[in-house]
């Protein structure tokens, strides 16, 4: 369910996407920093039309990285039966490390509010490392975790030392436009959003419990403003739809 996301006009933001866990094969695959991370920009965007001052730490793409995203092993986890086959997956950790993502706050303007989104469960660890650190550097900021291991995993996303564990969509914000200039450029590709949850209810997927099985659409006028937004100001040439059911209502596209 949407529900307000309370903050003070005005205020300075910082939206942080924090450092992830995964294997080669992911990394080799190009899904980890395929896609911005919208939700927060989304978010930049009403912080923005509330007169606030944002900035983005983005832990998968800041600049100190140097190009080199992978790091270092995380850990080492058995796959099927390691005894007879020896089978092991290496977990990474990709993005800046601990002492990397201190030295990026360290230049930042002290924020009032830090708000950090986890897109996947297992990415519940390197987040939790990475509001340690800013907790431990701005004391005085209030943290809000948020994201989709919010949703599914309440409990587990209150152990992080978040302030506030704000589960589901902040109000208003599911189709805004996103803040992509927030974004170390060139912005030549976006995701775009035209719809947000699934009519069905499949056993094997998180959709209902992400959407309190609702089903929100977006009106076509609106995304057409954000395509010439983003062509004519940041010259994207190529827009990605990221919907759970693109074709849900296809009469209206």
């Amino acid at each position: 369910m949407a529900r307000g996301l309370a903050f003070q006009h005005g205020s300075r933001v910082m939206l942080l996407n924090p450092p992830i866990a995964d294997t080669i094969e992911a990394e080799e695959g190009g899904i980890l920093t395929c896609v911005e991370p919208a939700g927060l920009l989304r978010l930049g965007t009403l912080f923005r039309r509330a007169g606030c001052r944002v900035e983005l730490v983005d832990c998968l793409r800041d600049p100190m990285l140097d190009g080199r995203l992978r790091r270092h092993v995380r850990k080492v986890v058995r796959c099927g039966n390691e005894d007879e086959e020896g089978v092991r997956k290496d977990i990474w950790h990709f993005g800046l490390d601990h002492e990397g993502l201190e030295a990026r706050l360290r230049v930042a303007e002290p924020p009032d509010l830090i708000a950090v989104s986890t897109d996947f469960t297992w990415y519940a660890e390197p987040t939790t490392e990475a509001i340690a650190i800013c907790k431990r550097l701005f004391p005085r900021a209030r943290v809000v975790r948020g994201g989709n291991l919010a949703t599914l995993c309440p409990e587990e996303a209150a152990r992080s030392g978040a302030d506030e564990v704000f589960a589901g969509d902040v109000e208003g914000a599911p189709f805004l436009p996103t803040a992509l200039d927030l974004m170390v450029g060139p912005h030549e590709v976006a995701s775009l959003r035209l719809t947000k949850g699934c009519p069905y209810h499949c056993s094997y997927c998180a959709t209902p419990l992400l959407n309190d099985s609702r089903v929100l659409w977006r009106e076509p006028a609106d995304a057409l403003d954000e395509i010439r937004a983003k062509r004519d100001d940041l010259g994207v040439t190529t827009f990605n739809l990221f919907d759970d059911f693109v074709l849900y209502r296809r009469t209206r596209c």
